[in-house]
């Protein structure tokens, strides 16, 4: 080979591994842990230091993303998921209610060349964590970005970047499963209910039959017992005509399947009728005060005595739960024992008494509201 074309072909060698570097710089490479969940678990864990760094009840408004015109997408929403989990799972003081822990503010759009919605600074967690999402084909870029709310001051940020392939890939499969997914279905609920009444006289026990407008003996006892076969929350109470309640079991929550047992309650109070009221739904989480005012304010008017007016009060609880609880649908009370369902016998233990109930079997959707009135008197 000759001098000058040794000289030729290195220059063609150099020309052409040069030329295949700067492709190599603009070809899209994939992180060493690629993936969405380990990018923004990556850009997390680099800014752990700084979120902790503050004090230890100082919370931070997490913002979530939003794509270079201050718009929330598929993409920004999915990356928002993967934040908050990333967040969990490093323990991270996340303020509730503020940003996308609260779905209405979470659709806000901001100015374009913002990281913070118009509203930052009434926010009023101390540091705000927001994101911005930018392409520059074929990358996507995801900034993290800390900040002091009273300053404004930026005290952490760091960027990460994926594939705008693999980024919109997986907020269209997100969007399509949820398409794919049916509406929720309106709650409903099987339930088994035990009403065990006894009267123990000297060393008898003696088995009761629970039952509208009958009479029950002071020192009576009364046991609830139930399953349900769903997850849901249950109420319970007994309202006297004198105006005093009883809360037999306060809205806890019941998972399905499980026997549930209820304090034993002992009839105390002479010449008063009592309302068994048992309410059963999804979730009973409200505020019932304004509920017992209407019924007190009925009770000073006279609209309510003894099994008079107990209508008034059937109607007043029933559109409570409809309105507060059931979404607007209509709630029935059910009482007396007409179309009720019993299921087989059951034996249960009360000392060293063998006591034998059939269980009512009940139906409610979205809220099961049963009722039975019944009188106390002396024996």
């Amino acid at each position: 080979m000759s001098w000058q074309v040794f000289v030729a072909w290195v220059m063609i060698s150099c020309t052409a591994l040069a030329g295949c570097g700067l492709i190599w710089d603009h070809w899209p490479r994939r992180p060493r842990e690629h993936g969405i969940a380990p990018t923004i678990g990556q850009l997390v864990g680099e800014l752990a230091e700084s979120i902790d760094s503050g004090e230890a009840e100082t919370s931070i408004a997490v913002l979530g993303f939003r794509d270079g015109d201050g718009e929330q997408s598929a993409e920004t929403r999915l990356l928002d998921e993967h934040l908050i989990r990333a967040l969990t799972n490093n323990r991270s003081p996340v303020a509730p209610g503020v940003g996308v822990m609260d779905e209405s503010a979470s659709e806000a759009s901001w100015d374009s060349d913002s990281v913070f919605p118009e509203d930052w600074q009434e926010l009023a967690p101390e540091r705000l964590l927001s994101g911005r999402l930018r392409y520059d084909t074929p990358w996507a870029y995801v900034r993290l970005i800390l900040t002091e709310r009273q300053s404004g001051a930026v005290l952490d940020s760091h960027v990460a970047r994926l594939t705008e392939r693999e980024l919109a890939q997986a907020a269209a499969e997100v969007e399509e499963s949820e398409a794919a997914e049916p509406a929720d279905a309106a709650f409903a609920v099987n339930v088994d209910l035990h009403l065990i009444l006894w009267r123990v006289t000297a060393s008898f026990t003696d088995l009761l039959s629970l039952e509208e407008e009958a009479t029950v003996a002071v020192g009576d006892h009364l046991q609830l017992r139930y399953t349900t076969d769903a997850d849901c929350a249950v109420w319970a109470f007994l309202f006297r005509s004198d105006g005093v309640r009883h809360d037999l079991i306060d809205s806890s929550p019941i998972y399905a399947g499980h026997d549930q047992i209820v304090s034993t309650f002992t009839f105390e109070a002479e010449n008063v009728v009592h309302t068994l009221y048992f309410v059963v739904a999804e979730e009973l989480d409200t505020d019932r005060a304004e509920l017992f005012e209407e019924i007190d304010e009925m009770m000073r008017q006279g609209e309510i005595e003894r099994f008079r007016g107990l209508d008034l009060i059937d109607e007043h609880l029933a559109g409570f739960l409809s309105t507060e609880i059931g979404r607007g649908q209509p709630v029935e009370v059910v009482r007396g024992g007409e179309g009720i369902e019993f299921g087989p016998e059951e034996k249960f233990l009360e000392g060293e008494t063998s006591l034998v109930s059939k269980p009512e079997r009940l139906s409610g959707a979205p809220v099961l509201l049963r009722a039975i009135s019944f009188d106390v008197q002396v024996r």
